[in-house]
């Protein structure tokens, strides 16, 4: 199977590091996956290929991917048959990409005698919506910048009582998309069904901390910073629940805040903020972290969630009235864990200067606000404090692990 690691990538790129972080340690898990495919080692696991073609033009990991020569129904891609038991809940992971073209995926169901009981469409992106859930991009182009962009994608499903037996399958769907690049518009890649709800070839082991770390709060049932000194403290009835790993700090969506006071080394000049989150309602303005300037409201830095579910990473300099915003053309979804990081260093003065990363992959980015922002630009500091979400932020719903 195969790994990313987003800290690898980031730490050659910025000397000093804030990041929010899940730990070294995973615990034992007792899950079972059924059925994993990443396409590495030819298309042996699909006696149905269908219109399948094992590809290279693009893959969310190592080489190969999946994609298609035809569309609709005579496109349909099936793998074994294997059994599960009526009740249980499983999950469908996998990471899908797309061109301009609609992909589904989905289960073949089958009795205890091996017969046919219909099918289940679980996630997809056509002109006939599927049952269970979508992708991001859709017929109706609701949600564009998705193009091009590999996503990782979850669905529960509990067999019904009368299934036995299932086997995956995919689907390239035209959906009447006019920019549809037809034989290679959509791609799936690492395809499993198990009974964890995280995907096993997400990471399975932290890699040590980057060079350059300024602070870690792990947030272990405390608001220690693990790194540094730089202990926090919660405020408004902030707890902690169940993290990606261990524990993770838990904020009701209204006033709870975790305050860090302001210390030299929070002054950073150039800088990466990393966390693991899960929002209730991405749709609203959320922040992760932020160095506060004034009360009213002026940022150092912050890396937060737009309205409208982009992830946006601001620097700003009240003294001197200039800041710079960017945001993600493509959107975070509700209840569900990302890896979200941002990275700043004034090196040409331009939109080049931010990069932002969801679950590992590089976001197209633009400048959602400029005023005066340039090769001489410098982060604006006061006494204020750092904040875990932002004390005068609202309809805050978050609970997240730090690095």
């Amino acid at each position: 199977m195969k790994n990313l690691s987003t800290i690898l990538r980031l730490q050659r790129m910025f000397a000093s590091v804030i990041l929010l972080t899940i730990g070294f340690t995973f615990s034992e898990s007792v899950s079972q996956v059924l059925f994993f495919e990443d396409f590495e080692n030819g298309s042996g696991q699909w006696p149905i290929p269908g219109s399948m073609v094992i590809t290279t033009a693009s893959a969310y990991a190592g080489s190969f991917s999946q994609t298609f020569t035809g569309l609709a129904s005579g496109g349909d891609t099936r793998a074994f048959i294997f059994s599960v038991t009526p009740g249980q809940t499983y999950y469908l992971h996998v990471a899908y990409m797309t061109l301009g073209g609609g992909g589904y995926i989905g289960i073949d169901r089958f009795n205890v005698s091996m017969q046919f009981v219909g099918e289940q469409w679980m996630i997809g992106d056509g002109g006939w919506p599927p049952t269970l859930g979508r992708f991001d991009y859709n017929v109706f182009n609701t949600d564009p910048a998705n193009l091009g962009i590999w996503k990782v994608y979850t669905q529960a499903y509990t067999i019904p009582g009368h299934v036995n037996f299932i086997r995956i399958k995919t689907e390239d769907w035209d959906g009447g998309l006019p920019n549809d690049p037809l034989n290679y518009g959509v791609f799936f890649d690492n395809i499993e069904w198990s009974t964890d709800p995280t995907p096993s070839f997400l990471p399975s082991v932290c890699v040590n901390p980057p060079s350059g770390l300024v602070s870690w709060w792990p947030g272990e049932d405390n608001a220690n910073d693990i790194q540094s000194n730089n202990h926090g403290t919660l405020q408004n009835g902030a707890t902690f629940a169940a993290g990606k790993v261990g524990q993770a700090f838990s904020f009701d969506g209204m006033d709870d805040a975790t305050s860090i006071a302001d210390n030299a080394s929070l002054r950073i000049s150039n800088f990466t903020l990393d966390a693991w989150i899960n929002t209730a309602d991405a749709t609203l303005i959320q922040p992760i972290i932020a160095k506060v300037q004034t009360s009213e409201n002026w940022i150092s830095y912050m890396l937060r969630i737009q309205d409208g579910g982009k992830l946006a990473l601001i620097v700003e300099n009240r003294a001197e009235n200039r800041y710079a915003h960017w945001r993600t053309l493509s959107t975070l979804s509700s209840n569900r864990w990302y890896h979200v990081a941002g990275t700043w260093q004034n090196l040409n003065g331009d939109n080049t200067d931010a990069k932002i990363y969801i679950d590992g992959v590089e976001q197209a980015i633009e400048m959602s606000l400029n005023n005066g922002y340039g090769s001489t630009f410098l982060i604006g500091y006061t006494s204020e404090p750092l904040y875990l979400v932002v004390r005068f932020q609202i309809n805050i719903a978050m609970d997240y692990k730090q690095f």
